[in-house]
């Protein structure tokens, strides 16, 4: 199967939608300056309080990536599934690519099944740590 030049678009929009969130989080990282270091205890713990807020609003907002990513691996997954086939007809492909039928294609579709799985019960373990870390 030949790449596609929407296929390439998609990529980059792709590549670029995660540089985008990774600049991003790094921003909110980087919002909250340094405490200052003779200063009272009081605000040391407004520090680290923003410091929280900022950190459990990056993990509820990266559980619905999570989710929407999960959500497009289950979907295509089941298109695998239901023509036989990897990739699947009028999938638009930014490189060249082998087309499988067969007992292959379906062990791509069931990896496409496990990794939508374990991508969410990620987020959720990972948003839970945190809230549970808050808690001590």
């Amino acid at each position: 199967m030949q790449g596609t030049t929407k296929g390439k678009i998609k990529f980059i929009g792709f590549v670029s939608t995660g540089l985008l969130l990774y600049f991003g989080i790094k921003y909110f990282f980087g919002a909250y300056p340094a405490p200052p270091i003779n200063d009272s205890v009081a605000a040391m713990q407004e520090y680290v309080q923003n410091r929280f807020y900022v950190i459990i609003s990056v993990n509820v907002f990266m559980l619905f990536v999570y989710i929407i990513v999960s959500n497009f691996l289950y979907r295509y997954g089941k298109l695998i599934k239901g023509n036989m086939q990897y990739p699947p007809p009028d999938t638009d492909l930014p490189f060249s690519k082998k087309i499988v039928r067969g007992q292959k294609a379906l062990d791509s579709a069931n990896l496409c099944f496990i990794a939508s799985g374990l991508i969410v019960i990620q987020g959720i373990i990972k948003l839970g740590i945190i809230v549970y870390a808050s808690m001590i």
